[in-house]
């Protein structure tokens, strides 16, 4: 199974499967968190700010690899999570 996450202008969740690549999208909600996929521990990817105000990602179960990248005005605002099992 391989994971993948990005910001653009809204959130997108992929995940692959055998029958192929499926999507699932999540608009953020009234206090800036966008709305996950929940009920099963191995797609359990939540999100948050920091203290500063900051985009965070941490992840429930299996490893997961982080990196982010910057707009073209230098914001944090595109972020890709990587994870595998």
């Amino acid at each position: 199974t391989y994971y993948y996450l990005n910001r653009d202008s809204d959130w997108y969740y992929e995940y692959g499967k055998s029958s192929g690549w499926h999507y699932s999208r999540a608009d953020a909600n009234d206090n800036g968190r966008p709305e996950w996929i929940r009920g099963s521990s191995w797609n359990s990817l939540y999100w948050d700010r920091d203290d500063d105000g900051n985009k965070e990602f941490y992840r429930s179960f299996y490893s997961s690899y982080y990196y982010k990248d910057m707009d073209e005005d230098g914001n944090h605002e595109y972020w890709y999570v990587y994870s595998y099992s």
